[in-house]
């Protein structure tokens, strides 16, 4: 009977601390805290005390808690700023991967006045003059993949896409305000708010707006963005879930350009450049954009490993009874390439409307079904083949103010390859468009070998064969006045590229492109296609370095050849750079930044931009370039707010012959002085 009594309350204790420990399990299962830092050894163990009331004390098998599934953590920032801090990522055609983990921190390059076309380890670019105004890129990366495109993007510095946008989990609600200004009435506001709504459930929002002075004669731009983004993902992890809705407007009040280049450099001292004569031909371009986009995976391999837990229970006679219990925990499953896999859906909707006189509003609807055997989120697992297989199709409408309706229908099947050579891996991308009337020769191949030299460095070495199907604009135009039907052939392009990285400091990238069958507008405003090929050779570097304790250089140094210049007009060098202190003062309560930054590019003939077509054509009339570019600005790091202040273009006052065009017919601006602040709030 003493051994029954016994075994009865020792199941009843069991019944009374297993929906507590349950609670704490579960509890822990959900939440960003335990998921995103790790945590003590977790420790369970009841005793009862003499006088008959439960009391705890600890003793148990050690048991410790998992790290978020594919968490990368940035080393830089202290635990306790990350336990308040906010977590960083961007959406990837994978599944159960958080693998882009970030801290809202702020740089000296890039940083003045929120233009993002500046940054040092971004592209170069040439605009008309204000931020959020045409521009393109004169580093151009080919090859990349397919995708469609009504036209050349003429705001691909400012325009956001569902891979492109920033997704979230924080600790704490936070919220970013920016504000800058300048001397003249142009101004930028941001604001960014993102918060837990529920433990793994986030919900965020982003808006900008631009509007710059206006500059020229009949110029005008304003610009609003909003993204509105959230991201679930189950307790186990196997479920994930991101939804993004992004709305863009960017209204680009053009003109034509100086009727004469000389009546700047002649008549440069005037207060107003809006005073200099203009083409009249302005035209107002409404870009309205409005996408929404959902992905949702599921994975089907369980993520589990049975763990022993051992209760200690201590009785009023002094007896201890030791009992054990098996309890699943969030541990990864050991690494398999035939698994279960994981299985996704994406699905995006698109409505792109381009309005001059007339309008033309395309509509895109894509699904993107597919599978990978990468099924295990610990980034630590490294499957030695990873492979994903899936199917996108596509459906386009295009609406043309002048009754012309073109409707088609594509699928492309794509197949992702990983396979783990020792520390090495060679990756194989496959990508084939089945479509009518449009898209049927559509293909991209690449195969890219990356391998780590040590813990620092690593080499990436790949070739990629594309054929592409030129912008749709360049197909058919029935827009203000430009009329023309095309039969065009697939532009061909072979890449050949070696990347060199050494941590986040240095990245060198050499390519070699062959292009055929390449499309460019005229100066007469009409498309044309050569089937001669040509070669475009590029080389990059990026590089950031520590000249002396606190004076610090960033580079950004770019040199190009093409074998035919009538094809594709780049400069044959060009070149960002940085140099500023970054010193802490006040016991490192505040972080002084003060530097300059230079660009230069050689001459060459740049496009010129047409506001008629809204795009950018070849022109033979002027080389621009051969011009140094030259800002001074300061930056302020005060706990959370960063205030800064920039002097653009100050070697313009002592310049007796101005040749500061930044695109054909388009004089740069004048000396000017920027200034904002930013400042970060953790609820």
């Amino acid at each position: 009977m003493a051994i029954l009594r016994h075994s009865l309350l020792t199941l009843l204790l069991l019944l009374m601390c297993l929906p507590a420990e349950a609670q704490i399990l579960d509890r822990n299962k959900g939440s960003l805290g335990s998921a995103a830092i790790p945590t003590q050894s977790r420790t369970s163990n009841v005793s009862t005390s003499r006088n008959g009331t439960n009391s705890s004390s600890t003793e148990a098998d050690t048991t410790q808690e998992q790290t978020a599934k594919g968490i990368v953590f940035n080393k830089e920032i202290p635990n306790e700023e990350l336990i308040d801090g906010t977590y960083i990522f961007h959406y990837q055609p994978s599944a159960v991967k958080i693998d882009h983990i970030e801290h809202p921190t702020f740089s000296a390059a890039g940083l003045n006045f929120f233009d993002r076309l500046d940054r040092i380890d971004g592209n170069y670019y040439l605009s008309k003059g204000g931020i959020g105004l045409s521009h393109y890129n004169i580093f151009p990366t080919l090859a990349d993949g397919l995708s469609w495109n009504f036209q050349p993007d003429i705001n691909i510095g400012y325009g956001k896409s569902p891979t492109s946008i920033n997704f979230f989990q924080t600790r704490r609600p936070f919220t970013q305000l920016g504000y800058a200004s300048s001397l003249n009435s142009e101004y930028q506001l941001k604001v960014s708010h993102t918060q837990n709504i529920m433990p793994r459930w986030n919900l965020s929002m982003d808006i900008d707006f631009i509007n710059p002075d206006a500059i020229y004669a009949n110029s005008d731009a304003k610009n609003s963005y909003l993204d509105i983004t959230t991201n679930y993902y189950s307790p186990s992890a196997r479920y994930q879930l991101y939804a993004a809705l992004i709305w863009q407007r960017m209204l680009m009040g053009e003109n034509g350009g100086l009727t004469n280049d000389s009546t700047f450099t002649y008549n440069s001292g005037q207060s107003s450049l809006s005073g200099l004569p203009v083409v009249n031909s302005t035209r107002h371009s409404l870009y309205r954009d409005l996408t929404l986009f959902t992905h949702q995976s599921y994975n089907l391999v369980r993520q589990i490993e049975t763990v022993r837990e051992r209760y200690r229970v201590q009785l009023k006679d002094s007896t201890t009874l030791d009992t054990i219990f098996w309890d699943d925990t969030l541990r990864t499953a050991p690494p398999s390439v035939l698994n279960k896999g994981v299985v996704a859906l994406d699905v995006m909707w698109k409505k792109w409307g381009h309005a001059l006189y007339n309008s033309t509003i395309t509509h895109q609807i894509e699904s993107n079904i597919f599978w990978t055997n990468d099924a295990y989120p610990d980034f630590r697992w490294k499957n030695p083949l990873k492979i994903t297989l899936g199917l996108m199709p596509q459906f386009f409408f295009v609406e043309e103010k002048d009754s012309a309706r073109y409707y088609w229908n594509q699928i492309t099947p794509h197949l992702h390859a990983d396979l783990a050579l020792g520390q090495s891996t060679f990756s194989l991308v496959s990508e084939q468009n089945f479509g009518n009337p449009y898209g049927e020769n559509e293909h991209h191949y690449s195969g890219t070998l990356f391998m780590p030299l040590d813990s620092l460095r690593s080499i990436d070495i790949g070739a990629s064969l594309q054929a592409k199907e030129p912008e749709f604009t360049f197909l058919h135009h029935h827009t203000n006045g430009l009329h023309w039907d095309n039969h065009l052939s697939p532009v061909k392009t072979l890449r050949i590229h070696l990347d060199y990285q050494k941590e986040q400091r240095l990245h060198l990238t050499l390519a070699a492109n062959r292009i055929n069958n390449h499309v460019w507008l005229t100066s007469a405003i009409r498309p044309y296609q050569s089937t001669t090929p040509f070669w475009l050779l590029q080389a990059r570097l990026v590089y950031h370095l520590t000249l002396w304790g606190w004076l610090r250089y960033d580079m950004q140094q770019m040199l190009q050849y093409t074998t035919d210049e009538q094809q594709m007009r780049v400069p044959l060098w060009a070149t960002k750079n940085s140099l500023y202190t970054d010193v802490p003062v006040f016991h490192r309560a505040l972080t002084l930044q003060v530097g300059l930054d230079l660009r230069y590019h050689t001459l060459f003939y740049a496009d010129a931009f047409s506001p008629e077509a809204g795009a950018f054509h070849h022109q033979d009339d002027v080389k621009i370039g051969n011009y140094l570019w030259g800002d001074i600005f300061i930056n302020l790091q005060l706990k959370r707010a960063t205030i800064y202040a920039k002097v653009g273009h100050i070697n313009s006052i002592w310049e007796s012959h101005p040749q500061y065009f930044i695109l054909p017919h388009y004089p740069g601006n004048k000396m000017g002085i920027y200034y904002g602040v930013i400042w970060k709030f953790f609820d």
